[in-house]
């Protein structure tokens, strides 16, 4: 089964909320789930995709600080109705409009291409 682990982390002055408040490390992990879940079901050409995860919550760093984190194992794709599975398209190769860049209000927005180094900023 192709699969891609993603990692989702909090900015450093957010954490001091989920130091206090454990139960934001569950709401941060429905969200997590919710933005991979819609890119891997919309990268596939069928309505019935299903995609699949197992979600770890990890609220320590390198050095035993307190930092917030989730590590994900996903499929690398869908699942159909009849039991097919198709890989997704890897998160390189999606084009984002950057309307800020577009130079005129009635020029079309700049193409720019989401690279992976860019996820991780």
């Amino acid at each position: 089964m192709p699969h891609r682990q993603w990692v989702f982390s909090i900015p450093k002055r957010l954490r001091i909320y989920f130091m206090f408040d454990r139960r934001l490390l569950a709401k941060l992990s429905r969200c997590a789930w919710k933005v991979l879940n819609l890119y891997l079901t919309q990268t596939g050409a069928y309505d019935d995709a299903k995609a699949g995860a197992a979600v770890a919550v990890q609220s320590f760093g390198d050095f035993q600080n307190f930092h917030p984190h989730l590590h994900v194992l996903a499929t690398d794709g869908c699942f159909y109705n009849d039991a097919a599975f198709m890989v997704c398209l890897p998160p390189e190769t999606f084009i984002i409009y950057d309307e800020l860049s577009s130079p005129g209000a009635d020029d079309p927005p700049s193409l720019m291409m989401l690279r992976r180094d860019t996820l991780h900023n």
